[in-house]
């Protein structure tokens, strides 16, 4: 949320030359929103809840040091499986 509207602020003052009282705030208030709905409750409900349910060793592998995360092939292709429904599924469709 508060990166959301920073990023947008940013957008506004240094890449639109925009001054500070010169700001559409409603705009940035969208940016906001969309932080907050979107990008926290939304993404936390498909990346996490949703994920352990469709990619069950999910936290263990995520728990394990860089060493053992070497040495469990199927937690590799697992992450892997993950990055690809985000990658060619999840994303696609959203923006």
């Amino acid at each position: 949320t508060v990166k959301t509207g920073a990023a947008d602020m940013m957008t506004q003052t240094v890449v639109e030359k925009k001054k500070w009282n010169e700001i559409d705030i409603k705009r940035n208030l969208v940016f906001v929103v969309f932080g907050a709905t979107y990008l926290g409750c939304f993404q936390w409900w498909i990346q996490v809840t949703q994920f352990r349910k469709w990619f069950p060793g999910m936290d263990r592998f995520a728990n394990a040091s860089m060493a053992e995360k070497l040495k469990d092939i199927p937690g590799m292709i697992s992450a892997a499986k993950q990055v690809c429904f985000d990658v060619f599924i999840h994303l696609p469709f959203m923006y």
